[in-house]
């Protein structure tokens, strides 16, 4: 009896060193994200969002400086954790779109960042400022865009720091946004391009993309809704957005657009090579 004692009394003591030095893992997520090894709390990380471990990253500060780590172990002090792309990185997908079985040949181009807005009638007559706009808009570069080539071009470092855009927040509305595509969610998806065309869902038609995080891939992912949040962190990346019967399949890619992705790099923020299995 004593030494079955001594016995629980040791697995508890074990149990409370155990957790005791666990260490916290700070996310922007507010995700709960504790463990000795960097190992694990990349896998936890990466499970909860439904990502590959090899596009984690884990800090480690100095002070108020934070600073990619390799360590095996975490040891005491402040840690961080989060996705890629981050600054520094420099990726590309291609993106595709047909209506129907056409297919809009020509590429997207960056909008302007002023975008002057008309009055909902007519100026109010009690309305003495000059301007013959309500207001301008203005759309600033985020590190998404594109090169009017079929590409989705992702560099986070080249946008202000106050409002860069990096991991998981790096997401196809960006790229929406700076090519002045209009995304509405509700009550079915709907997409207006720049040049005034404006497709909504409806009893028989809707709109889906398929995504291949590589664009050699047989099998795609397919979205009917929240397009706006689809990730771009893949590397080599398509993206076929089409607008077409309930059930239909993908059309492809747009050959010119994946002849453009084939020239194009793929950068890292360190020395070692962007996660990704593709070229």
């Amino acid at each position: 009896m004593e030494t079955e004692f001594k016995l629980l009394c040791l697995w508890v003591a074990l149990f409370l060193v155990w957790n005791i030095t666990l260490i916290r893992v700070d996310n922007k997520y507010d995700l709960q994200i504790r463990g000795h090894t960097s190992a694990n709390v990349i896998q936890q990380f990466a499970r909860l969002q439904g990502i590959a471990d090899e596009k984690v990253v884990l800090y480690k500060y100095d002070g108020h400086v934070r600073k990619y780590s390799r360590d095996i172990l975490l040891s005491g002090g402040r840690w961080s954790i989060g996705a890629r792309p981050v600054s520094g990185d420099h990726i590309h997908a291609a993106i595709s779109f047909w209506i129907g079985d056409v297919p809009r040949q020509f590429a997207e181009h960056d909008r302007h960042p002023m975008d002057p807005i008309p009055y909902e009638t007519k100026k109010p007559s009690m309305c003495l400022a000059p301007d013959k706009n309500a207001y301008t808009k203005l759309w600033p570069h985020v590190g998404v865009h594109t090169h009017c080539d079929g590409l989705i071009h992702v560099h986070p470092w080249s946008a202000p720091k106050s409002i860069r855009k990096e991991g998981l927040d790096v997401q196809l509305g960006l790229w929406f946004d700076q090519v002045g595509i209009q995304y509405r969610e509700t009550p079915l998806v709907s997409l207006e391009f720049a040049d005034g065309l404006r497709l909504d869902g409806n009893a028989t038609h809707r709109w889906y993309v398929a995504e291949k995080k590589c664009f050699k891939d047989s099998d795609a992912k397919i979205y009917s809704e929240y397009f706006d949040q689809i990730w771009l962190g893949h590397a080599y990346a398509s993206y076929v957005v089409w607008y077409g019967k309930i059930g239909s399949e993908s059309p492809g890619d747009i050959e010119s657009h994946i002849d453009s992705l084939k020239v194009v790099g793929v950068y890292s923020f360190n020395e070692s090579p962007y996660p990704q299995d593709c070229l």
